[in-house]
């Protein structure tokens, strides 16, 4: 197996040209990431009213902060 600049580099164009191009498949996970952040934060801001009894404002604080947290900690330990 050749290691060279072009060997590595054309995989690399061609997954990023992959990435760009807007496809329905492309449209459709999109969508589907869209569902899935709106539905979390609804769901910890729903959660942080109840639980904590708090306003808002801090309950929409509390549901960003839960989202990024979980989310990190997903692109750390599972990739």
């Amino acid at each position: 197996m050749r290691y060279g600049f072009f060997a590595v580099m054309i995989p690399a164009i061609a997954y990023t040209v992959f990435y760009i191009e807007l496809t329905i498949w492309m449209f459709l996970l999109w969508t589907v990431y869209t569902i899935y952040f709106a539905w979390f934060f609804l769901l910890f801001f729903k959660a942080a009213r109840v639980a904590a009894g708090a306003s808002r404002g801090k309950a929409a604080v509390f549901a960003t902060g839960a989202l990024l947290s979980f989310q990190s900690v997903l692109l750390i330990f599972i990739r």
